[in-house]
């Protein structure tokens, strides 16, 4: 069974957990994005996730 983690974003808060994964990871990443505590749809928007590999190389997708 792929393990699955749900990274909880809330715009108005800047503190975030790190999450870490391996090279070939299956994990499945689930996004709940709040704004002051309140979810926000992602229907029909774009999305743009940035994050740091460990070789402190940036990444950008676009979801």
């Amino acid at each position: 069974m792929k393990r699955e983690e749900t990274i909880i974003v809330d715009l108005k808060v800047k503190d975030y957990d790190i999450l870490r994964l391996k090279q070939l990871d299956t994990t499945k990443l689930k996004f709940k994005i709040l704004d002051n505590s309140v979810e926000i749809s992602l229907s029909n928007k774009t999305a743009r996730l940035i994050f740091k590999k460990p070789n402190r190389f940036n990444c950008y997708t676009k979801l």
